[in-house]
């Protein structure tokens, strides 16, 4: 049995919330709202749950992430939701054109999604928004970062806990929307975890684990494991905006509990 809920928030600087959440069907539609909070109502699978960080600015950051909710929906209405290539490809070129029709050329968003059916999850990602798995009180991050820092940290370069004081800190590889020089497309991370009661999911922006990190995400999650959905990404993202985080702050928690 999934329960979940999903929660965006416009943090402390920020004049607008560029983010969005998807929480099985429900999204933020209306972008001049800038704090949301949704809750899942379906009771079939397959659960489908995403995190969107919009860039460019002004509107353009919000324009890009509510395109990647919409495409994320169309792909639903088709039954393909399975299709993520389809949906990467499609949703890359919808935000290309439409930078170019609002004269936006840094409009684009990150995507981090888990998809889940049965006890099975399919999880993906592009950019540095997160997908984590909570279980037995340890914190696993299931998606991969496409940012310099990663590269670097791959690499040996920098420590992992140079991460947050390097020069390069935000600096991502690809999104949906970038237009690179030599033409490439971007693609996503993709895996499959499978799941067992008691587990917990925290999809989120990098404004949620870039301002708490993953040992204060581990123990909050630890902490509140037996509360519900709500409780959980409300206190996370309360953490993180009570720190005076510079970015928007977006989460999803999704727990999977024994069908009764």
């Amino acid at each position: 049995m999934i329960s979940a809920c999903g929660v965006s928030h416009r943090g402390n600087v920020r004049k607008n919330n560029e983010d969005n959440i998807y929480v099985d069907g429900l999204f933020r539609h209306d972008i001049s709202r800038d704090n949301i909070l949704l809750h899942s109502r379906r009771e079939m699978p397959p659960h489908v749950f995403a995190v969107f960080d919009g860039l460019g600015g002004e509107a353009c950051g919000e324009h890009a992430s509510l395109i990647a909710a919409l495409g994320l929906r169309a792909m639903e209405d088709r039954n393909a939701i399975g299709d993520i290539k389809t949906y990467i490809r499609t949703t890359h070129k919808t935000i290309i054109n439409e930078s170019i029709h609002m004269d936006a050329r840094n409009m684009g968003t990150t995507g981090a999604a888990a998809v889940i059916s049965g006890d099975q999850a399919t999880i993906w990602n592009v950019g540095d928004s997160r997908v984590y798995l909570f279980r037995n009180g340890q914190l696993t991050r299931l998606s991969r970062d496409d940012s310099v820092v990663q590269m670097l940290v791959d690499r040996g370069i920098i420590r992992e806990e140079e991460r947050t004081t390097s020069i390069y800190a935000g600096e991502l590889i690809q999104y949906l929307g970038m237009v690179p020089d030599d033409g490439t497309e971007p693609y996503a991370h993709i895996s499959t975890e499978k799941l067992v009661p008691g587990d917990i999911l925290l999809l989120c922006s990098d404004g949620l684990s870039g301002e708490l990190g993953e040992d204060v995400l581990r123990d909050m999650l630890d902490d509140s494991k037996d509360r519900t959905a709500e409780y959980i990404v409300t206190t996370l993202v309360k953490k993180a905006v009570d720190g005076r985080c510079r970015d928007n702050v977006s989460a999803i928690i999704c727990r999977v509990d024994q069908d009764k």
